[in-house]
């Protein structure tokens, strides 16, 4: 998953910058079509890559004994109600190896899912600025709609992740208690 991102990062960037160069140079609706879609998507891959670094890297010792990392009580009948056991097996990870009770310990296992709880909700609200970079730039206004789609549909997206890693964190809680020497 890291690589597949890395190269759409790169891919989508490249193209956004070719076409933006293209529209400079001949006016076309449909290149400013394109450019605006590779540069959103550009924008949404790199801004991934780069907060999970910078916030991955922050994070990785993060206490997930914090308040902010507990269960809260309405968690459980809403992860039941969106059948997240059923689902959360198909959602890809970015780093399986963070992840793998088989080469990773589950105290560290914890930590990561706090880890990347924060840097998920972090990329939900920056998966809004390009909704703000097009109300102040006017040739973006008019579509502002279509930055503001984009920006719902990435911030929903994340928010699977988030709900994952705050759904699987109370189990991982049970089996180290379970583990632990009396």
């Amino acid at each position: 998953m890291e690589k597949t991102m890395k190269k759409l990062a790169t891919f989508s960037s490249v193209v956004a910058i070719v076409l933006w160069i293209v529209n400079c140079l001949v006016t076309a609706s449909i290149l400013s079509i394109m450019m605006i879609t590779f540069l959103t998507t550009a924008y949404h891959f790199d801004m991934r890559l780069l907060v999970g670094t910078i916030l991955g890297k922050k994070y990785q010792n993060i206490d997930p004994n914090n308040s902010w990392f507990q269960e809260k009580r309405f968690e459980k009948k809403l992860y039941n109600l969106l059948g997240v056991r059923s689902w959360k097996k198909h959602i890809p990870t970015y780093s399986p190896n963070s992840f793998d009770l088989n080469k990773t310990e589950l105290p560290e296992i914890l930590r990561n899912t706090c880890t990347s709880e924060i840097v998920h909700e972090a990329i939900v609200i920056c998966s809004f600025i390009p909704v703000l970079i097009s109300l102040t730039i006017p040739f973006l206004r008019d579509d502002v709609v279509i930055f503001l789609i984009t920006s719902i549909l990435a911030a929903c997206v994340d928010s699977i992740f988030i709900i994952v890693q705050r759904y699987n964190r109370p189990r991982l809680r049970k089996i180290i208690a379970r583990k632990k020497p009396n």
